[in-house]
C-alpha cells in the first residue's frame, strides 16, 4: 500500500513538474557586464608584466608570452592574452 502511494504521488510531481503552465516565465539573459582591463603600462613601467592566455581553467597552469613595447611607450599582449604583472600570478 506505502509503494503504491508513493509511486502515485511521485507520478502526480512528475505531472506537474512537466506542465508548461506552471512553470514561471523567464526574464531575458542580459548581456555579461564587460569590466574595462586596467592600464597597466605605468605599472609595468615599474614591475615586471607578462601576457597570461585568457579563458584558461584556474586548476591549469596559463600559457605567458612577454609583453610588447610599443615605440612611444604603450605596452601590448598578443591576441588571445591579457597583460598582468607577474607577482599577481
Amino acid at each position: 500500500m506505502r509503494q503504491t502511494l508513493a509511486t502515485i504521488a511521485c507520478l502526480f510531481l512528475l505531472a506537474c513538474a512537466s506542465d508548461p503552465a506552471s512553470e514561471p516565465a523567464t526574464a531575458p539573459q542580459a548581456e555579461p557586464v564587460r569590466v574595462p582591463k586596467p592600464d597597466l603600462t605605468d605599472a609595468c613601467q615599474l614591475r615586471s608584466c607578462v601576457c597570461v592566455k585568457r579563458d584558461v581553467p584556474f586548476f591549469i597552469e596559463a600559457e605567458t608570452r612577454d609583453a610588447v613595447w610599443s615605440s612611444t611607450g604603450e605596452i601590448s599582449c598578443p591576441e588571445g592574452f591579457d597583460l598582468r604583472r607577474e607577482d599577481q600570478l
